[in-house]
């Protein structure tokens, strides 16, 4: 285990991904989490319990894409479930294979080997994964932080306060709010949509939880977060940080999580 100052006090535990709607970031902020956790000198894994929409069944395509983002090395990554139709996960599974107690196992394995482990969810907070069975039974059954990834555009205000009440009505704790693809500086400035320039203080207004931090529009390529993308690299740092050590002192806000019972949802 590494010895930096953000270094966490508590050994295998990390947060879960999720996201507003499909297609919002999850997996480029999953990346630059990870490659900023492994920067301090941490074990990192990236794990995707269920993926859908990959090319090949030997390949995973979201966990393949963060491996050829951050170069080989970097981080691990692996998931538990892979589908060929770019479909919710109850719908890629007509045959109805997908166990929670399979992805809680190999989850807990990666927790014994490893000092953060990112867990990406498939598509938003309601996508169905089996019978009964949603994202939020999911992260229930792991019990992790949630990371919620919302997008800059018109409609996310609507879709990210709806997410952030649907988590905590199921009782799990939502860590904060990122969003991905946010303008910056001058192109924010240079903006003409008033929904975007205005969107971080109605989220400062209206927000149940923390607003964690913006990541810029990143033009990634192989390697992209070590060579393409500085800003992004540094938005990733602080970003870690924050989630790290919170606002005050050295206290990791995972400490005592990760070990919650399936709860029934309302």
């Amino acid at each position: 285990m590494g010895t930096s100052e953000s270094t966490p006090a508590v050994q295998g535990q990390g947060f879960f991904v999720t996201g507003t709607d499909t297609g919002v970031g999850k997996t480029v902020v999953t990346a630059g989490l990870a490659a900023a956790a492994a920067r301090q000198g941490l074990s990192v894994c990236v794990y995707k319990p269920i993926q859908t929409g990959s090319p090949t069944l030997d390949v995973a395509e979201d966990p393949q894409q963060i491996q050829t983002w951050l170069g080989e090395g970097v981080v691990s990554v692996t998931h538990s479930y892979n589908f060929l139709i770019p479909v919710a996960p109850y719908v890629a599974d007509p045959q109805r294979t997908i166990r929670l107690e399979k992805i809680v196992e190999d989850f807990r394995s990666l927790q014994a080997r490893y000092d953060v482990v990112l867990v990406e969810g498939a598509g938003g907070v309601r996508v169905p994964i089996a019978p009964q069975i949603d994202t939020r039974h999911l992260i229930q059954a792991l019990g992790l932080p949630t990371l919620l990834v919302a997008r800059p555009n018109l409609g996310t205000i609507n879709h990210t306060l709806l997410s952030v009440e649907s988590l905590q009505q199921a009782g799990i704790q939502v860590q904060g709010v990122i969003v991905s693809n946010m303008p910056e500086g001058e192109a924010l400035a240079a903006s003409q949509d008033v929904a975007v320039q205005t969107l971080q203080d109605v989220f400062k207004a209206f927000l149940p939880v923390s607003l964690l931090g913006t990541v810029p529009p990143l033009a990634l390529q192989e390697g992209g977060f070590a060579s393409d993308a500085p800003e992004g690299q540094a938005a990733f740092d602080r970003l870690w940080e924050t989630l790290a050590w919170g606002s005050r002192g050295h206290n990791a806000p995972w400490q005592g999580l990760g070990r919650s019972p399936i709860k029934d949802l309302p």
